[in-house]
């Protein structure tokens, strides 16, 4: 019907969406690679890059292999798988992975 009623000015209505009550999701990641000078910087990077804001992080090394727990916020699953495809692009990463369930920022309260 859109494609009938196109040029037809008097039948368009002008609209938009609220955008201010964007939920947020509280996703862990956890990143396994080689442990360099500037690794954690590059994720870190990646993630504010990507318009992730990290929360939380923990990161040990061990044997030459650092193993990084991220907390971060993301808007949905498409920016998370972005940011999946990023961090494996980093020199080093062996691994990335995250649980499985996504915490509800309106709800939290947080």
């Amino acid at each position: 019907n859109v494609l009938l009623f196109k040029d037809d000015d008097e039948r368009k209505i002008q609209v938009s969406w609220d955008d201010r009550d964007i939920k947020q999701y509280i996703v862990p990641l956890q990143v396994v690679a080689e442990d360099r000078p500037g690794l954690l910087h590059e994720i870190a990077e990646t993630l504010t890059n990507s318009g992730a804001n990290v929360v939380e992080v923990s990161l040990k090394t061990t044997q030459q292999q650092a193993n990084g727990i991220f907390r971060i916020e993301i808007k949905n699953r498409n920016q998370l798988k972005q940011i999946f495809r990023r961090i494996q692009k980093i020199k080093g990463v062996l691994q990335v992975s995250r649980e499985k369930n996504l915490q509800d920022l309106s709800e939290s309260g947080e």
